[in-house]
């Protein structure tokens, strides 16, 4: 083990939140992300601005980097702190953007929430790859991510 993973392996050990930051005094963590959902009341879910989420900024209109849903359609809960799963396939992401987040969390800072999106048969992250895999590389025990919810049921071609 080298020194910038000894000292990533050092943060995340003083940090149950696996993002840079120690979690607060009774900060609960959720085995998954259904664990988490079933735990917010109906009127918990709200608008994406009111809830405090974030997009990347490389996520621009009319690019082929435009987020692949409109965030109006879902209503939003969190950001919430959960298990990292033991295994994903959620691998291969453009390197230089997984260098950054590693070298972040090395120095010690927070990462922004992923962003998780209910559809049929399960939650898809649609925000965050490169945070969640840097997370995963730095064998962090845990991540935060926002929650989204569709407004209406749509058909499965239409996410």
């Amino acid at each position: 083990m080298n020194r910038a993973e000894a000292l990533v392996h050092r943060l995340l050990d003083a940090a149950p939140t696996g993002n840079g930051n120690a979690a607060p005094a009774g900060h609960r963590v959720y085995t998954d992300e259904w664990e988490a959902a079933a735990s917010v009341p109906p009127s918990g879910w709200r608008e994406w601005q009111e809830a405090g989420v974030s997009f990347s900024r490389f996520h621009v209109e009319g690019t082929p980097f435009e987020l692949p849903f409109r965030p109006d359609d879902y209503l939003w809960a969190g950001p919430f702190t959960l298990k990292m799963p033991k295994s994903s396939n959620r691998w291969g992401y453009y390197r230089r953007g997984v260098k950054k987040y590693l070298a972040m969390l090395t120095k010690g800072l927070k990462l922004p929430p992923v962003l998780l999106l209910q559809q049929p048969g399960g939650w898809a992250l649609q925000d965050g790859s490169h945070r969640f895999e840097a997370l995963m590389k730095a064998g962090a025990a845990t991540y935060d991510a926002f929650l989204g919810k569709p407004k209406k049921k749509k058909p499965i071609g239409e996410f």
